[in-house]
């Protein structure tokens, strides 16, 4: 529910894998930690699904929009970042290329312009790159917000 529809919050969606041993470790977890998920959550999960073509139209416009600003940002500033643009979803992994410590670098953008960029090392402790969301209608704002820390550093 999380990238397709924007529903995040709810903590609600499914897994789907082939390997049948791999599945019953998951669910043996899941049941461990949650038995059932929240009523509300599922009552707006099906809500979201019963509109689920119209919901994944507009997303996916934001997403569109908002990665071609992204790239607009990047490319305007070779020598500043790396990046592989994203095959789908509204995530993208971006390499700032003086940043030094990550983990530190996240936290000075946060500091100085409020925009929460997530550390790579949060996923391999020897990334050093950032994971930038762009599926919301406040990447414009946020990105702004970050270009004017970039440009000033």
């Amino acid at each position: 529910m999380s990238k397709t529809y924007g529903l995040a919050g709810l903590r609600i969606g499914w897994l789907v894998v082939k390997d049948r041993a791999l599945a019953q470790r998951i669910a043996q977890v899941k049941d461990y930690t949650t038995i059932c998920s929240s009523a509300p959550s599922e009552c707006l999960a099906t809500i979201a699904l019963a509109h689920h073509r119209a919901i994944a139209r507009r997303n996916a416009g934001i997403i569109r929009e908002n990665l071609a600003l992204l790239r607009a940002f990047l490319d305007a500033r070779p020598t500043q970042f790396a990046w592989v643009p994203p095959r789908a979803g509204p995530v993208a992994f971006v390499e700032p290329l003086h940043a030094g410590n990550i983990d530190r670098y996240c936290d000075d953008v946060l500091d100085r312009t409020g925009v929460l960029l997530l550390p790579g090392t949060v996923f391999d402790e020897t990334s050093s790159a950032v994971r930038i969301g762009f599926g919301r209608r406040t990447f414009p704002e946020a990105l702004g917000h970050y270009s004017a820390f970039v440009d000033r550093v």
